[in-house]
């Protein structure tokens, strides 16, 4: 999207949204790059719709919002490509890639790709009570403390969210987020 000017680029990501929310965006094994287009939208507006506890920039209302990622080279340049120049509620969005459960603590939202789902998992659980969203891509069959897992369903991306993680990490989740989730788990 660097060859658009902001505006259009603004634009182009909100249709983007709209459709991938929708659940109508189809991706194809060979969209690897639309695919991650996708879930880089999908971050950027997760972030939109969860509320953190009123500590969490303390008395700093203007702090950047850490947007962390433990992925592959190419999907964070594909993030940083999507969030350049956005803030939420005021805060400018600032990548890191944390290795650690301390490196992790200073990120309000941390996703973890597929590939590295095994070496996070401790850092996950060691989160499970942090005021963190923690998104993963893929189920992994347990239980890390994870609140949004992304899955492709019928060639589409799509998301599951587990309430009771958000709320064991002081998260509120908009009730419009929640509508366009594949699943909502309560318990």
């Amino acid at each position: 999207m660097a060859f658009l000017d902001n505006r259009t680029a603004r634009s182009l990501r909100l249709v983007l949204v709209i459709v991938a929310f929708a659940g109508a965006f189809r991706v194809s094994a060979q969209d690897g790059h639309v695919e991650d287009e996708v879930k880089a939208v999908f971050l950027l507006n997760f972030a939109k719709y969860v509320g953190w506890p009123p500590s969490t920039f303390g008395d700093r209302p203007w702090a950047p919002m850490h947007l962390c990622l433990v992925a592959p080279t190419s999907f964070i340049d594909t993030v940083k490509d999507a969030i350049a120049g956005e803030s939420i509620d005021g805060h400018p969005l600032v990548t890191m890639t944390p290795g650690t459960a301390d490196e992790a603590r200073d990120c309000h939202v941390l996703y973890v790709a597929k590939s590295e789902t095994a070496r996070m998992r401790p850092v996950l659980e060691a989160l499970r009570t942090t005021p963190i969203l923690t998104i993963v891509d893929g189920p992994s069959g347990e239980d890390d403390g994870s609140v949004i897992i992304l899955v492709r369903d019928q060639n589409r991306v799509r998301f599951d969210v587990s309430r009771p993680a958000a709320s064991a990490k002081g998260l509120s989740i908009s009730a419009k987020l929640l509508r366009v989730a594949r699943r909502v788990e309560e318990h």
